[in-house]
């Protein structure tokens, strides 16, 4: 996300980067509450989401 975040600041038309950048931000909060096994990040902890109300 961080890539085509960057890309669309910088202006880049090659690709639809703001849609592909919400696309892997949603995909990683989705997969980390559905399967949070699979996070493999070393700064955060399985369950470190906190929701209220969801």
């Amino acid at each position: 996300a961080i890539r085509h975040l960057s890309c669309y600041m910088q202006g880049m038309k090659d690709e639809p980067h703001l849609r592909a950048a919400m696309w892997n931000i949603a995909f990683a909060i989705w997969t980390e509450k559905k399967y949070p096994e699979l996070q493999d990040i070393p700064a955060r902890e399985i369950g470190d989401i906190k929701e209220e109300g969801v």
